[in-house]
């Protein structure tokens, strides 16, 4: 997760957390319920996110992995990266090519 993306969740998660406290304070339970959807939702795609975009490997996960083929270059890192597949499972595995970029 980028930094960016990081301090999007946390400053989020606080402003819900602030938001609960005040209407808890004020009596209004259910707005308490509006607040818990949107909690959930955040969760949700946080969950999704982890899910969908698997993370980047230094080195292919096994012996019996091979390369399919497949090659593109992260947007988020800008490390080339090659695309590994087990033939027993059909799982795809996604690992660097190269060393890393420079950074800022």
């Amino acid at each position: 997760m980028t930094m960016l993306r990081k301090t999007v969740v946390a400053v989020s998660v606080g402003f819900l957390l602030v938001c609960a406290g005040v209407f808890v304070a004020l009596g209004a339970i259910p707005g308490i319920f509006g607040l818990g959807f949107w909690a959930l939702f955040v969760l949700l795609a946080l969950a999704v996110e982890r899910w969908r975009y698997q993370r980047i490997l230094a080195a292919p996960p096994g012996p019996d992995w091979r390369p399919n083929g497949e090659q593109f270059v992260d947007p988020e890192t800008g490390r080339h990266v090659a695309v590994y597949e087990d033939p027993t499972s059909g799982k795809r595995a996604y690992v660097a090519v190269g060393s890393a970029p420079p950074g800022p």
